[in-house]
């Protein structure tokens, strides 16, 4: 008895300890975690006052660095060729003695984009502690639109960069194809988007195929079975559809380099609807729109 007695106390014993140990490891974990607790509220805290103070407080805005992209030789160029720095932090709608922490540089970048058309691409970084840097790489016409309004400018991007009164030089002409939105500083918007990505693949092929961009007369989209393309104003191309470009312009470039040597002044029409040969013929129908030197401005 006496010794079941025991055993009996030694379990109510242990039992108690048992009990104590957890109480004290919970009371443990509670102050872990209110520590833990406290701690975070502190980090927030001072989080939240140092936002103020830089924001409010520390870091003012109280000057630009407006720089040109670095070219392909490695050196800095000097802002834009189109606008003044003046005109560019202007556009990006950051203000001086403005908090530097606060500005957005995405919607400073989108501003100075579109309300700079000639501005291909903007970036705005913030340097502390007190200085906006903007770096900005410039772009030029491509292509261009006849419109109501007179010739729209677009580059290579479709981006609209203006509308001019007179018909311009060095970028090709855009035929057969409508747009839904043609405002300046934005993207040109194409009433079926399929023709965007059309004309870029009959670009890139024709430069592929050793056509200077820059000679294009025009891309003419008017049938899509029978497209068309104009090129030093006196070599017309038919190409039909727009299968099989690469041998279709192949052999056009052969062609005219043929023609060109034998005749410097002739226009000419060119059938390479079939890529393996082509039927060459005398352009007799009028230039269209015949433009005198007085009118035409060089772009590009």
């Amino acid at each position: 008895m006496e010794q079941e007695r025991n055993r009996s106390e030694r379990d109510a014993a242990q039992r108690r300890a048992e009990r104590i140990a957890q109480k004290e490891k919970k009371r443990r974990r509670r102050m872990i975690i209110n520590r833990i607790k406290v701690g975070t509220v502190f980090v927030l805290v001072l989080g939240v006052v140092l936002y103020l103070l830089s924001a409010f407080v520390l870091f003012k805005t109280a000057g630009f660095e407006v720089k040109g992209i670095v070219d392909e030789n490695g050196k800095q160029l000097e802002g834009s060729s189109y606008y003044s720095s003046e005109q560019i932090t202007e556009a990006s709608g950051i203000e001086i003695g403005g908090s530097l922490v606060r500005i957005s540089p995405r919607e400073a970048e989108k501003r100075i984009e579109r309300l700079l058309p000639y501005i291909g691409k903007a970036q705005v970084k913030r340097k502390y502690p007190d200085t906006v840097v903007i770096t900005v790489e410039d772009t030029s016409p491509f292509y261009f639109v006849k419109t109501e309004k007179g010739y729209t400018l677009l580059n290579s991007e479709y981006k609209v960069l203006e509308t001019l009164d007179k018909k311009p030089e060095g970028c090709g002409e855009i035929k057969g194809v409508a747009f839904s939105g043609l405002n300046e500083g934005e993207t040109a918007v194409f009433s079926d988007g399929a023709f965007g990505d059309r004309i870029k693949n009959l670009t890139a092929s024709c430069e592929e195929a050793g056509f200077d961009l820059s000679k294009m007369t025009s891309y003419d989209l008017t049938s899509i079975a029978a497209v068309k393309i104009v090129y030093e104003k006196r070599f017309t191309l038919i190409l039909g559809t727009l299968s099989d470009l690469e041998g279709k312009l192949s052999m056009g470039m052969q062609t005219i380099k043929a023609e060109a040597e034998e005749n410097s002044e002739a226009r000419i029409i060119i059938d390479v609807t079939n890529p393996d040969r082509s039927y060459v013929r005398d352009n007799y129908e009028e230039p269209e729109e015949e433009t005198s030197e007085e009118e035409i401005i060089a772009v590009g």
